[in-house]
């Protein structure tokens, strides 16, 4: 009876090793009520609190709302969508780690006055912000977020300081600068802007002298050796432009992969850039055309900015080279079978000039195909567009003939060649005149009269000469 107790006292053993109960009882009553409600966001639950010096456990959505201030003290991925709970929030804390959007339920915490998102990975603006009625300071610098919306002056009545530091903008709304914003003592919303390219324009001594630097503003290098509101500056890597006279340069876009910052930072793929002639180099350009052959500059430039901003323009050199005739372009008409109907025509023009061909109206024959390089441009090879035909239909089985060309069909025309211009239709009542008498041809159809006439004819003539035969027989 003893052995049986002890085995059976080693078998609860093994079995509480193996199945441990009691353990899983309390990992389910170790899930509280807020990390159910937080999605078990740790960070924002270490952050809850730490604000009601509280265990989680212990915690209940009648505590969340009573708190104002939370602040993250570890990084966070996500800000959680029940963020919501903590209705009477005024400052919301959540810097340094890699939060990406922000949830539309930050829109319900309308007692909000800061909202600080630094240093995390935005990738565009929050626009669920706009949704806060007494928001004051917004921070959301370091992200990827490339445009600022027009709407951001909806908050013009309340918001006060903007950190868009080390972001990928290269313009700002125009409306921020024009707008008065009735939270500031001098009407002016603080803007922080170091760290991104921007190359907008933005009115002097708007922004202050100390979180604007990095960028290409022109009235905010100053002073010039200040590093915190040091500008950056275009440069270009390229060699000579060269273009054969005439070029516009109006028309041309520049290469961006020989662009860059003297900084060595690589530029925001939005750039836009265009040529800009200033006038300094009137002895080959005119208004942007080259007009001369010869050395001279022109500017590349920002579509952005102005024409005063030196930052964000660079002048490159250009040649102007004298044109280099390029090799003819030949234009065909042809039937499917690559057989010409109409003369070829031969366009001339120099290297890089436009050329348009057009079909042409041939008798008897419509467009089947119109080329992919019916207009283009000259080159220094040669090249040939050709207009495929077919035939017109005209219900009754008529067909064009196809004419005779020296040189293109034959290597020699008949003496009967038509003009080229000219289609002969084959039609089934041809008159042939001769001086002042003509005769008809029989129409097709009128076969079974004819034969009739000449039967009759062979006939009577056969007759008459048995008849003279028999009469001479008898003398």
């Amino acid at each position: 009876m003893k052995n049986i107790l002890v085995t059976f006292f080693l078998c609860l053993v093994m079995l509480a090793t193996i199945f441990p109960f009691d353990s899983l009882e309390v990992n389910a009553a170790s899930v509280s009520w807020l990390e159910q409600e937080l999605d078990g966001n740790e960070p924002f639950i270490l952050a809850t609190e730490d604000a009601l010096s509280k265990k989680r456990e212990d915690i209940t959505l009648a505590d969340l709302e009573t708190i104002q201030i939370l602040e993250t003290s570890v990084e966070a991925s996500s800000i959680p969508d029940k963020i919501s709970d903590y209705k009477n929030l005024t400052e919301l804390i959540a810097t340094s780690g890699t939060i990406t959007e922000l949830p539309d339920s930050i829109g319900q915490l309308k007692k909000l006055k800061h909202l600080n998102v630094n240093q995390n990975n935005l990738q565009e603006f929050p626009t669920i912000v706009l949704q806060l009625p007494e928001l004051e300071y917004l921070d959301i610098n370091k992200g990827n977020i490339t445009e600022i919306p027009e709407e951001i002056t909806g908050l013009s009545s309340h918001l006060k300081a903007l950190d868009i530091r080390f972001q990928q903008l290269i313009t700002l709304p125009a409306s921020i600068f024009m707008t008065s914003w009735g939270n500031s003592l001098s009407g002016e919303l603080s803007i922080f802007t170091t760290g991104n390219q921007l190359v907008s324009d933005i009115p002097a001594n708007y922004l202050d002298n100390f979180n604007n630097g990095g960028n290409m503003l022109e009235f905010y290098n100053n002073p010039p050796g200040d590093y915190h509101q040091h500008q950056d500056q275009l440069v270009y890597k390229g060699g000579t432009i060269e273009v054969p006279l005439n070029t516009d340069f109006n028309q041309l876009t520049p290469d961006k992969s020989q662009l860059g910052l003297q900084s060595g930072i690589a530029l925001f793929p939005q750039h836009d850039f265009m040529y800009d002639d200033d006038g300094s180099s009137n002895n080959v350009l005119t208004n942007g055309i080259a007009t001369s052959v010869g050395s001279g500059y022109i500017t590349i430039k920002s579509t952005y900015s102005t024409n005063s901003n030196p930052f964000a323009k660079v002048r490159v050199p250009i040649e102007v080279t004298a044109p280099v005739k390029g090799a003819d372009v030949m234009v065909q008409y042809q039937n499917s079978n690559g057989t010409d109907l109409a003369t070829p025509e031969t366009l001339s023009g120099n290297v890089g000039d436009s050329y348009t061909s057009t079909a042409k109206d041939i008798p008897g024959w419509k467009l089947k195909t119109t080329p992919a390089n019916a207009t283009g441009t000259f080159s220094d090879k040669a090249q040939t567009v050709t207009y495929v035909y077919e035939v017109v239909s005209d219900g009754q089985g008529t067909l064009p003939v196809i004419p005779n060309f020296p040189g293109i069909n034959n290597d020699k025309a008949p003496d009967n060649t038509l003009p080229s211009n000219t289609m002969l239709l084959i039609q089934k009542n041809i008159t042939i005149s001769s001086g002042e008498k003509a005769f008809t041809l029989p129409k097709t159809g009128d076969n079974t009269q004819g034969s009739s006439m000449l039967i009759g004819g062979g006939l009577l003539l056969c007759g008459a000469a048995l008849l003279s035969r028999r009469q001479t027989n008898n003398k």
